[in-house]
Protein backbone atom coordinates (compact mmCIF):
# COMPACT_ATOMS: atom_id res chain seq x y z
CA UNK A 1 0.00 0.00 0.00
CA UNK A 2 1.30 2.67 -0.93
CA UNK A 3 1.27 6.12 1.57
CA UNK A 4 -0.24 9.50 0.12
CA UNK A 5 0.84 11.65 3.07
CA UNK A 6 2.98 14.63 1.83
CA UNK A 7 2.35 13.80 -1.50
CA UNK A 8 0.61 16.89 -3.80
CA UNK A 9 -1.85 16.27 -6.03
CA UNK A 10 -4.09 18.49 -8.93
CA UNK A 11 -7.06 17.84 -9.43
CA UNK A 12 -9.45 18.93 -12.37
CA UNK A 13 -12.98 19.70 -12.30
CA UNK A 14 -12.70 19.54 -8.91
CA UNK A 15 -15.32 21.98 -8.24
CA UNK A 16 -18.11 19.52 -8.49
CA UNK A 17 -18.96 16.16 -8.85
CA UNK A 18 -16.07 13.49 -8.76
CA UNK A 19 -13.63 15.63 -8.88
CA UNK A 20 -14.76 17.76 -5.42
CA UNK A 21 -15.39 14.28 -4.26
CA UNK A 22 -11.80 12.96 -4.80
CA UNK A 23 -10.44 16.44 -3.86
CA UNK A 24 -11.80 15.88 -0.05
CA UNK A 25 -10.67 12.55 0.14
CA UNK A 26 -7.20 12.75 -1.01
CA UNK A 27 -6.79 15.87 1.76
CA UNK A 28 -8.21 13.68 4.50
CA UNK A 29 -5.05 11.36 3.63
CA UNK A 30 -2.87 13.92 3.96
CA UNK A 31 -2.04 14.89 0.18
CA UNK A 32 -2.04 18.73 -0.15
CA UNK A 33 -4.55 19.36 -3.13
CA UNK A 34 -4.24 21.58 -5.95
CA UNK A 35 -8.31 22.68 -6.88
CA UNK A 36 -8.54 23.00 -10.57
CA UNK A 37 -11.78 24.23 -12.41
CA UNK A 38 -13.44 26.20 -15.23
CA UNK A 39 -15.21 28.06 -12.10
CA UNK A 40 -13.22 30.09 -9.69
CA UNK A 41 -15.73 29.78 -7.41
CA UNK A 42 -15.88 26.41 -7.14
CA UNK A 43 -12.64 25.78 -6.94
CA UNK A 44 -12.44 28.28 -4.44
CA UNK A 45 -15.33 26.63 -2.19
CA UNK A 46 -13.75 23.59 -2.26
CA UNK A 47 -10.32 24.81 -1.38
CA UNK A 48 -11.79 26.23 1.58
CA UNK A 49 -13.95 23.33 2.44
CA UNK A 50 -10.65 21.23 2.89
CA UNK A 51 -8.48 23.93 4.88
CA UNK A 52 -11.26 24.43 7.14
CA UNK A 53 -10.83 20.76 7.82
CA UNK A 54 -7.43 21.15 8.55
CA UNK A 55 -6.13 19.77 5.11
CA UNK A 56 -3.84 22.17 2.67
CA UNK A 57 -5.35 23.10 -0.29
CA UNK A 58 -4.93 26.20 -3.46
CA UNK A 59 -7.60 26.84 -5.81
CA UNK A 60 -6.96 27.72 -10.13
CA UNK A 61 -9.56 28.83 -12.23
CA UNK A 62 -8.52 27.05 -15.48
CA UNK A 63 -10.23 25.72 -18.97
CA UNK A 64 -8.36 22.05 -19.51
CA UNK A 65 -9.60 22.79 -23.09
CA UNK A 66 -7.16 25.47 -23.67
CA UNK A 67 -3.49 24.27 -23.81
CA UNK A 68 -2.30 27.86 -22.79
CA UNK A 69 -4.24 28.00 -19.59
CA UNK A 70 -2.78 24.61 -18.74
CA UNK A 71 0.93 25.99 -19.89
CA UNK A 72 0.27 28.84 -17.49
CA UNK A 73 -1.16 26.86 -13.99
CA UNK A 74 2.17 24.76 -14.70
CA UNK A 75 4.45 27.76 -14.60
CA UNK A 76 2.56 29.16 -11.74
CA UNK A 77 3.32 25.50 -10.03
CA UNK A 78 6.93 25.48 -11.12
CA UNK A 79 7.39 28.65 -9.82
CA UNK A 80 5.99 27.68 -6.42
CA UNK A 81 8.29 24.59 -6.38
CA UNK A 82 5.60 22.55 -6.00
CA UNK A 83 6.33 18.50 -7.66
CA UNK A 84 2.83 16.84 -8.79
CA UNK A 85 2.94 13.35 -7.76
CA UNK A 86 -0.58 12.93 -8.30
CA UNK A 87 -2.97 14.07 -11.62
CA UNK A 88 -6.46 13.56 -11.54
CA UNK A 89 -8.30 14.50 -14.64
CA UNK A 90 -11.45 14.26 -13.57
CA UNK A 91 -13.03 17.74 -15.88
CA UNK A 92 -15.86 16.30 -18.20
CA UNK A 93 -18.71 17.73 -20.09
CA UNK A 94 -21.59 15.71 -21.68
CA UNK A 95 -24.16 16.57 -24.66
CA UNK A 96 -26.91 14.42 -25.24
CA UNK A 97 -29.82 13.99 -28.34
CA UNK A 98 -29.74 12.07 -31.55
CA UNK A 99 -25.76 12.06 -33.06
CA UNK A 100 -26.47 14.19 -36.39
CA UNK A 101 -28.20 16.67 -33.83
CA UNK A 102 -25.63 17.51 -32.12
CA UNK A 103 -24.04 21.15 -33.06
CA UNK A 104 -20.37 19.83 -34.65
CA UNK A 105 -19.28 23.09 -32.29
CA UNK A 106 -20.68 20.77 -29.08
CA UNK A 107 -18.62 17.66 -30.62
CA UNK A 108 -15.18 19.61 -30.62
CA UNK A 109 -16.16 21.18 -27.47
CA UNK A 110 -17.08 17.73 -25.57
CA UNK A 111 -13.49 15.97 -27.14
CA UNK A 112 -11.62 19.19 -26.23
CA UNK A 113 -12.40 18.83 -22.58
CA UNK A 114 -12.92 15.22 -21.93
CA UNK A 115 -9.69 13.87 -24.16
CA UNK A 116 -7.66 16.83 -24.86
CA UNK A 117 -8.35 18.01 -20.99
CA UNK A 118 -6.22 15.16 -20.06
CA UNK A 119 -3.88 15.36 -23.22
CA UNK A 120 -2.86 18.61 -22.13
CA UNK A 121 -2.54 18.49 -18.32
CA UNK A 122 -0.37 15.13 -18.91
CA UNK A 123 2.33 16.96 -21.65
CA UNK A 124 2.44 19.41 -19.25
CA UNK A 125 2.67 17.41 -15.65
CA UNK A 126 3.71 14.49 -16.92
CA UNK A 127 7.41 14.83 -17.72
CA UNK A 128 8.36 16.00 -14.64
CA UNK A 129 6.64 13.06 -12.89
CA UNK A 130 9.34 10.78 -15.45
CA UNK A 131 12.06 12.66 -14.64
CA UNK A 132 11.57 11.95 -10.51
CA UNK A 133 10.93 7.82 -11.56
CA UNK A 134 7.40 7.95 -9.89
CA UNK A 135 4.22 9.48 -9.97
CA UNK A 136 0.58 8.63 -11.12
CA UNK A 137 -2.08 10.32 -13.28
CA UNK A 138 -5.71 9.02 -12.86
CA UNK A 139 -8.33 9.76 -15.53
CA UNK A 140 -11.70 9.41 -15.43
CA UNK A 141 -13.28 8.05 -18.18
CA UNK A 142 -17.34 6.42 -17.68
CA UNK A 143 -18.54 2.99 -18.26
CA UNK A 144 -19.47 4.93 -21.79
CA UNK A 145 -15.72 4.73 -22.56
CA UNK A 146 -16.01 0.48 -22.02
CA UNK A 147 -19.78 0.29 -23.06
CA UNK A 148 -21.72 2.09 -26.29
CA UNK A 149 -24.64 3.70 -25.16
CA UNK A 150 -27.18 5.88 -27.37
CA UNK A 151 -27.93 9.47 -27.69
CA UNK A 152 -24.76 10.28 -26.31
CA UNK A 153 -22.27 9.59 -28.87
CA UNK A 154 -19.55 12.20 -28.50
CA UNK A 155 -19.50 11.60 -24.97
CA UNK A 156 -18.80 8.00 -25.58
CA UNK A 157 -16.67 8.47 -28.32
CA UNK A 158 -14.15 11.24 -26.28
CA UNK A 159 -14.38 8.31 -23.51
CA UNK A 160 -13.80 5.33 -25.16
CA UNK A 161 -10.24 7.27 -26.29
CA UNK A 162 -9.44 8.21 -23.00
CA UNK A 163 -9.65 4.74 -21.96
CA UNK A 164 -7.47 3.54 -25.01
CA UNK A 165 -5.01 6.21 -24.22
CA UNK A 166 -5.14 5.56 -20.17
CA UNK A 167 -4.52 2.08 -21.15
CA UNK A 168 -1.46 2.51 -24.09
CA UNK A 169 0.27 4.89 -21.53
CA UNK A 170 -0.16 2.61 -18.83
CA UNK A 171 2.11 -0.02 -20.87
CA UNK A 172 4.76 3.05 -21.68
CA UNK A 173 5.34 4.41 -18.43
CA UNK A 174 4.98 1.82 -15.84
CA UNK A 175 8.46 0.74 -16.91
CA UNK A 176 9.42 4.58 -15.76
CA UNK A 177 7.41 4.68 -12.50
CA UNK A 178 4.88 6.19 -13.77
CA UNK A 179 1.16 4.28 -12.61
CA UNK A 180 -1.72 5.36 -15.09
CA UNK A 181 -5.20 4.39 -13.90
CA UNK A 182 -8.52 4.89 -15.93
CA UNK A 183 -11.44 5.17 -13.72
CA UNK A 184 -14.85 4.13 -15.47
CA UNK A 185 -17.59 4.67 -13.45
CA UNK A 186 -21.89 4.18 -14.25
CA UNK A 187 -23.67 6.76 -13.85
CA UNK A 188 -22.77 9.35 -10.86
CA UNK A 189 -25.22 11.67 -9.24
CA UNK A 190 -22.87 14.68 -10.51
CA UNK A 191 -24.28 17.87 -12.58
CA UNK A 192 -23.13 16.50 -15.41
CA UNK A 193 -26.44 14.95 -15.83
CA UNK A 194 -28.37 17.46 -13.95
CA UNK A 195 -27.04 20.45 -15.01
CA UNK A 196 -29.51 20.64 -17.99
CA UNK A 197 -32.50 18.34 -18.65
CA UNK A 198 -31.20 15.33 -20.90
CA UNK A 199 -32.72 15.33 -24.28
CA UNK A 200 -33.45 11.85 -25.06
CA UNK A 201 -35.95 10.68 -27.75
CA UNK A 202 -39.03 9.70 -27.12
CA UNK A 203 -39.75 6.60 -24.41
CA UNK A 204 -36.00 5.25 -24.84
CA UNK A 205 -35.27 8.22 -23.70
CA UNK A 206 -37.59 8.28 -20.19
CA UNK A 207 -36.60 4.81 -19.43
CA UNK A 208 -32.35 5.75 -19.65
CA UNK A 209 -33.28 8.56 -17.34
CA UNK A 210 -35.42 6.88 -15.25
CA UNK A 211 -32.21 4.19 -14.30
CA UNK A 212 -29.97 6.96 -14.46
CA UNK A 213 -31.90 8.51 -11.74
CA UNK A 214 -32.83 4.66 -10.01
CA UNK A 215 -28.91 3.63 -9.92
CA UNK A 216 -26.82 6.58 -10.33
CA UNK A 217 -24.08 6.22 -7.45
CA UNK A 218 -23.05 8.95 -5.17
CA UNK A 219 -19.40 10.35 -6.35
CA UNK A 220 -17.95 10.17 -2.99
CA UNK A 221 -17.88 5.87 -3.53
CA UNK A 222 -16.12 7.17 -6.61
CA UNK A 223 -13.54 9.51 -5.11
CA UNK A 224 -12.63 6.48 -2.46
CA UNK A 225 -12.38 3.76 -5.39
CA UNK A 226 -9.89 6.78 -6.90
CA UNK A 227 -7.72 6.90 -3.67
CA UNK A 228 -7.43 3.31 -2.97
CA UNK A 229 -6.48 2.92 -7.11
CA UNK A 230 -3.81 5.02 -6.32
CA UNK A 231 -2.37 3.52 -3.08
CA UNK A 232 -2.13 0.24 -4.23
CA UNK A 233 -1.16 1.44 -8.53
CA UNK A 234 -4.34 -0.24 -9.90
CA UNK A 235 -4.44 0.33 -13.55
CA UNK A 236 -8.04 -0.11 -14.01
CA UNK A 237 -11.22 1.05 -11.93
CA UNK A 238 -14.99 -0.33 -12.93
CA UNK A 239 -17.13 0.88 -10.97
CA UNK A 240 -20.42 0.29 -12.64
CA UNK A 241 -22.92 -0.38 -9.95
CA UNK A 242 -26.59 -2.15 -11.60
CA UNK A 243 -24.86 -1.70 -15.15
CA UNK A 244 -21.93 -4.13 -14.28
CA UNK A 245 -23.77 -6.88 -16.45
CA UNK A 246 -23.92 -4.69 -19.54
CA UNK A 247 -20.35 -4.41 -19.59
CA UNK A 248 -19.51 -7.95 -19.18
CA UNK A 249 -22.05 -9.19 -21.61
CA UNK A 250 -20.40 -6.66 -23.88
CA UNK A 251 -17.27 -8.04 -23.27
CA UNK A 252 -18.25 -11.78 -24.15
CA UNK A 253 -20.39 -10.95 -26.87
CA UNK A 254 -20.15 -7.71 -28.45
CA UNK A 255 -22.28 -8.72 -31.58
CA UNK A 256 -25.13 -10.02 -29.58
CA UNK A 257 -25.13 -7.20 -27.41
CA UNK A 258 -25.17 -4.52 -30.31
CA UNK A 259 -28.41 -6.42 -31.94
CA UNK A 260 -30.22 -6.51 -28.60
CA UNK A 261 -29.85 -3.01 -28.17
CA UNK A 262 -30.41 -1.76 -31.48
CA UNK A 263 -33.64 -3.91 -31.43
CA UNK A 264 -34.56 -2.67 -27.84
CA UNK A 265 -33.86 0.58 -28.91
CA UNK A 266 -35.90 0.00 -32.33
CA UNK A 267 -39.20 -0.94 -30.32
CA UNK A 268 -38.95 1.56 -28.19
CA UNK A 269 -38.41 4.56 -30.45
CA UNK A 270 -41.64 3.21 -31.74
CA UNK A 271 -43.69 3.38 -28.92
CA UNK A 272 -43.07 -0.56 -28.16
CA UNK A 273 -44.99 -1.22 -31.35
Amino acid sequence: MRALRGLTALVTGAGSGIGRATSLALAREGVRVHVADIDPARAASVADEITTAGGSAQSHAVDVADPAAVAALDDALRADGEPIAILVNSAGILATGPAEEIELAEWQRIFGVNLFGAVHTIRAFAPPMLERGTGHIVNVASLAGLVPFPFVAPYTASKFALVGMSQAMCMELAHRGVTVTAVCPGAVRTGLYTAKPMTLPGEAGERIVGLIDRYALPPERIARDIVRAIRKRRTLVVRAGPARPLWTFYGLAPRLFLWLSRTWLGRALRGGR
